[in-house]
């Protein structure tokens, strides 16, 4: 039950953490373009970072906080189900991508970014988990010497 709970706040994390990782490179790039004013709000480095670092930065910070709001879940076992749940929706998302593409003979470039998204999920999701379990032989290191002194 535990970690049913704990990939139920990591979606909530990611959600949370996308929003403001996104909002704030929003702001970014509008100083940015506030500062060369041929710059609109399309500017690459909007498209770019919020689109691919926004969900990377939403995964870290998925698998790395309820792996210390839950001690008792391995942050790996978290990690495999916070992606096999992700890799399904991502799948019906690029299925309708290319329903849509056949059909209304949109560009293949909303394919494309879905994919970069979710290589960069995955890749953010990894570096949580590899930070979670760092943490966690620090902190076991810490309690052993702590009780040998």
């Amino acid at each position: 039950m535990k970690t049913v709970l704990a990939v139920i706040v990591g979606f909530v994390v990611l959600l949370v953490s996308w929003i403001v990782t996104v909002v704030l490179i929003s702001l970014i790039d509008g100083v940015v373009a506030v500062a060369r004013p041929g710059l609109g709000p399309d500017h690459w480095l909007n498209l770019l970072l919020g689109w691919v670092l926004g969900p990377g930065v939403g995964a870290f910070f998925a698998i790395y906080v309820p792996s210390i709001m839950f001690r008792s879940v391995e942050p790996h076992t978290l990690f495999i189900s916070f992606i096999s749940i992700n890799v399904f929706i991502y799948l019906l998302v690029l299925i309708t991508g290319l329903y849509v593409l056949n059909v209304e003979g949109s560009g293949i470039g909303q394919i494309i970014i879905h994919v970069i998204q979710g290589a960069a999920l995955i890749l953010g999701a990894y570096i949580g988990r590899a930070v979670a379990i760092g943490q966690r032989k620090i902190n076991c290191l810490i309690q052993t010497l702590d009780q040998q002194l």
